[in-house]
């Protein structure tokens, strides 16, 4: 995803400078390389913002398996859920402990 943004913003801004000089007018040339500008920053925008939810996606991952690892568990004898032991009562019944 992330090589096709970049792809589509390079494209945007090759697009409007060669349509912007095809017009041949310095209004028109203004207007399209002005326009492929702001298209193509906002791909690359899309494209950083995409890279930084991967990033913290893989970083809360490592972390809730880090969290699995440190925790204990212990069974409910009512339904036999398996919850933190923190807990006072069984999340899915209610049982008391």
């Amino acid at each position: 995803m992330n090589t096709v943004l970049r792809v589509m913003g390079i494209i945007a801004i090759i697009t409007s400078i060669v349509v912007g000089i095809a017009t041949k007018s310095f209004w028109g040339c203004l207007f399209w390389v002005t326009g492929g500008a702001c298209i193509a920053a906002i791909l690359f925008a899309l494209d950083l913002i995409i890279d930084n939810q991967k990033h913290i996606s893989e970083l809360l991952q490592k972390s809730v398996h880090t969290k699995k690892l440190r925790t204990t568990y212990k069974t409910c004898p009512k339904c036999g859920y398996e919850h933190d032991e923190t807990r006072k009562s069984c999340p899915k019944c209610g049982h008391r402990m």
